[in-house]
């Protein structure tokens, strides 16, 4: 099964808008230039209605921010020699488009397209195999595909409140960004506070705000948001150490909260059913007729309780021991499973970052082994 949230990070990285995906970003209509300084040679232009996409050496490391770090990021007005080259730019990759290579003539034509969508996919999983394998895409695009990455790009439009198309952001507002709480389905989008973050690279840091579910943010948590399954995951930004039977030194704990809508079912009645039927049996005993009659055999199956529909939300612990070297998942404080062995990669980001240094850690509100 998908990682809940791979799937919309390759869709966010493939189609955002503004320094999701390139590393130079050039907005025409605004006259700004966008760099980011993470070694990408990735090129967006735009007159705020079409993205045009190249690519170009120096856009590994824009002019401005060599200085700012690994993906600092710096905008500056577009001056009038840059407007006519970026101008000139799009125009010339317009219509390369035009005269083939893409049929469609705007971004809206793209959205909408399965077909141009599906190529785009299929193009990233040749270009990306071990990105698209961690995001769960192979070359065999499926609907469900197609949806989240739409709802990929939706996300980015709404970040920089830039739209293809008023039928783009329609669509939107109906797919992407409808609260799964039933209650919620008519308030107003205009006026709702969507979650306001802090990137830590690409990933959210809530401030404030609501979520998907309609519910408030936790704030200073990372935010991860499923639109299709309709779930939310916050991760505890830092990891802690753990009380075991009054020592600290061994344990750590990384901590989430799940949020997932879950749709209602209605209830069943019990229901009984007859197999066979009545038979007699007589015979003459010499002082009168003996008769057994054996009757059908009945089965009832119960019935099933009604499940009400609404948000659940799950408290999850993954407690780490250092000295072992294996994981527990814990479930609102009780063990799921049994203990394994990390992985790789917890291990690196886990074990090896945070075992000798356990003493430093804040405490865990985790308190199942305390005593």
């Amino acid at each position: 099964m998908r990682h809940p949230s791979i799937i919309f990070a390759t869709a966010i990285s493939i189609f955002s808008l503004p320094m999701a995906s390139a590393s130079v970003f050039a907005d025409l209509s605004k006259r700004t230039v966008t760099g980011i300084n993470d070694g990408s040679s990735a090129v967006q232009i735009t007159n705020g209605s079409e993205i045009k996409r190249t690519s170009h050496s120096a856009a590994k490391s824009p002019p401005g921010t060599r200085k700012l770090g690994l993906n600092g990021k710096k905008t500056v007005p577009m001056t009038e020699a840059g407007y006519k080259y970026y101008l000139k730019k799009f125009n010339e990759l317009r219509g390369q488009e035009s005269g083939g290579n893409i049929s469609a003539n705007t971004r809206e034509d793209a959205f909408f397209s399965d077909r141009l969508l599906k190529n785009e996919l299929k193009d990233y999983v040749l270009k990306n195999p071990r990105k698209a394998r961690r995001a769960g895409l192979s070359a065999s695009i499926t609907k469900n595909d197609l949806k989240e990455a739409r709802i990929g790009q939706c996300l980015g439009y709404r970040d920089y409140n830039q739209y293809p198309s008023t039928n783009v952001k329609n669509w939107c507002i109906g797919n992407a960004f409808v609260s799964a709480n039933p209650q919620s389905s008519t308030r107003n989008f205009s006026t709702f506070q969507y979650p306001q973050c802090k990137y830590n690279g690409r990933v959210c840091k809530a401030t404030t705000g609501r979520d998907l579910l309609d519910l408030p943010v936790i704030p200073g948590w990372y935010l991860i948001e499923n639109h299709v399954k309709r779930m939310v995951i916050y991760e505890k930004p830092r990891v802690e150490k753990v009380n075991v039977r009054g020592k600290t030194n061994r344990y750590l704990s990384q901590e989430y909260v799940t949020r997932i809508y879950q749709d209602p079912i209605a209830g069943t009645a019990p229901t009984t059913s007859t197999f066979g039927s009545y038979d007699s049996s007589c015979y003459d005993t010499g002082y009168g007729m003996n008769c057994t009659t054996t009757t059908p055999t009945q089965i009832t199956t119960p019935g099933t309780s009604a499940r009400p529909g609404g948000v659940i939300q799950r408290h999850r612990h993954a407690i780490y021991d250092c000295d072992e070297g294996t994981v527990g998942s814990h479930l609102n404080q009780k063990l799921q499973g049994k203990w394994k062995s990390v992985s790789a990669s917890q291990r690196k980001n886990i074990l090896d970052k945070y075992c000798p240094f356990i003493n430093s850690l804040t405490l865990s509100s985790f308190s199942t082994y305390a005593k």
